[in-house]
């Protein structure tokens, strides 16, 4: 018999297990989903700020991003499973990585005084541009295609799982929430990885995404934001004015090339910045053909190492 027009409603339990991130939008929980007959399954619970989910406007970007995040299929986007609400709480529930994100990553590094070494962070950076490649030509259900941009890339949205996948994760999230915003100008994404049109303009384009995946890169290797200051009004005034060090001035065992490359991703100028994912992608590639050739560790490998120093 063919059931192809029915529907099947189920219930399903979210039981949080540990509270594993909070940030401006709400808190994450690592916690299990319970189906019948005993089955269940990680998940990471995203839960709402009550003051969002209280405001129409919000919850309206907010379903229009959510949907548009559901879309999101890559091996390096984390996966949206189901959109919700409990009590006035909305709720997100997504793939459940079982890692460390990058800031922690990064801070790990900043201890032991060790920059990332190129290779490794050309691999994590190369994950994240893969991510942004899909997102910004995504096929609609109507056939149509459209451009996601994920609007708040930042090392705190980048999982590192403990087998050695790299996933971002939180599209449009911050986008939603400015959008619906009282006050003109408010960030909801850490103004250190704003991009200089978007503080002067306040739009969201790839372009802005692709500078901030270069500041990340940047950070990565020299372990120096060159933009970061205490007061987030200097922060943007960095971010928009202050000159840029060349990441090979500041760390003399970076190649040449790659410090070229994450000085065009970070140009103020659109017309001298990378324009997409896929050009940075393409620079990096051919640098790790002709600069970084070889075998680099595996990442879990890496990380393995990196948590035991």
């Amino acid at each position: 018999m063919d059931r192809s027009n029915e529907s099947f409603e189920d219930a399903f339990r979210i039981i949080p297990r540990r509270l594993i991130g909070k940030g401006g939008m709400g808190e994450v929980y690592e916690a299990e989903m319970h189906g019948v007959e005993g089955f269940a399954r990680p998940v990471a619970l995203k839960l709402i700020k009550e003051e969002y989910s209280t405001r129409p406007d919000f919850i309206r970007l907010f379903v229009a991003e959510a949907r548009l995040a559901a879309l999101l299929n890559h091996p390096n986007i984390i996966q949206v499973y189901h959109f919700g609400r409990t009590g006035i709480r909305y709720y997100l529930l997504m793939e459940f990585v079982e890692g460390m994100d990058l800031e922690a990553f990064i801070v790990r590094h900043r201890l032991l005084r060790k920059p990332v070494p190129p290779e490794v962070a050309v691999r994590i950076v190369t994950g994240i541009l893969k991510a942004l490649a899909h997102a910004n030509d995504v096929i609609l259900p109507n056939g149509s295609r459209t451009s996601i941009v994920h609007s708040d890339v930042s090392p705190r949205n980048v999982m590192l799982s403990f087998e050695g996948g790299v996933k971002l994760g939180d599209f449009g999230i911050a986008r939603a929430a400015e959008e619906s915003a009282a006050s003109p100008g408010r960030y909801m994404g850490k103004p250190e990885y704003l991009s200089p049109e978007r503080i002067e303009d306040g739009v969201s384009s790839p372009a802005g995404d692709i500078f901030a995946v270069a500041l990340v890169l940047y950070e990565m290797i020299t372990l120096h934001h060159p933009f970061y200051n205490e007061d987030i009004e200097r922060t943007m005034e960095n971010v928009r004015y202050a000159p840029v060090p060349a990441p090979a001035d500041l760390v003399p065992d970076i190649p040449p090339r790659l410090s070229t490359i994450v000085l065009t991703g970070l140009a103020r100028r659109l017309d001298e910045r990378y324009a997409d994912a896929f050009q940075f992608l393409d620079a990096l590639q051919e640098l790790i053909s002709r600069f970084l050739a070889g075998s680099p560790p595996a990442l879990s490998d890496y990380m393995s190492e990196l948590l035991e120093e």
